[in-house]
């Protein structure tokens, strides 16, 4: 069972960024929560056992109209998230939760304007997951995404990752280096 949190903004704060929107897509395999911003957004998730819940804590975001709408979006037989609620955790922070039925292991990423630049060659969903082949100055890179990502080829993307989640190959050998 997995939750995968798409935040689609770079990783640095700002004091007081809007929400532009969220949105959920539950599936059998994960449910999958987007945040966007125009501003980037410093972030930490992390979960907390005995009811299973999903934490995430955005720094200097503004409550609004987007996250308001967030616990309506989320639909009944949704099979990993019983509910969402949200609050000012402490000044600055905007606290999201996410009421699990069972355990979750919750992945992040974020998608922004800062990162490694490149440009789409190919989007192959495959179910559970998305397989995104990127051309970039240092070579191609195959991204695989939880859920389906959006875009098509052609499009100019900025990819962004933290480096426990990266698995690294030899393009010779196909071995992994890391």
């Amino acid at each position: 069972m997995a939750v995968a949190v798409t935040a689609l903004f770079s990783t640095v704060a700002h004091s007081n960024v809007q929400i532009a929107s969220t949105r959920l897509w539950p599936s059998k395999e994960y449910t999958r929560l987007t945040i966007e911003s125009a501003a980037p957004i410093r972030y930490t998730l992390f979960t907390v056992p005995d009811p299973h819940r999903v934490v995430l804590d955005l720094e200097g975001v503004a409550p609004g109209p987007q996250v308001d709408a967030l616990p309506g979006k989320l639909p009944s037989d949704d099979p990993y998230i019983k509910s969402i609620r949200f609050g000012r955790f402490k000044p600055g922070v905007l606290r999201l939760v996410l009421d699990l039925k069972d355990e979750a292991r919750p992945e992040a990423f974020t998608l922004g304007e800062r990162g490694l630049a490149g440009t789409v060659l190919m989007i192959e969903p495959t179910g559970p997951e998305t397989y995104a082949v990127i051309e970039t100055a240092i070579g191609t890179v195959t991204a695989r995404v939880p859920g389906r990502l959006l875009g098509h080829a052609g499009d100019r993307v900025a990819l962004a990752w933290r480096a426990e989640d990266a698995h690294l190959f030899d393009a010779a050998t196909e071995r992994r280096l890391a």
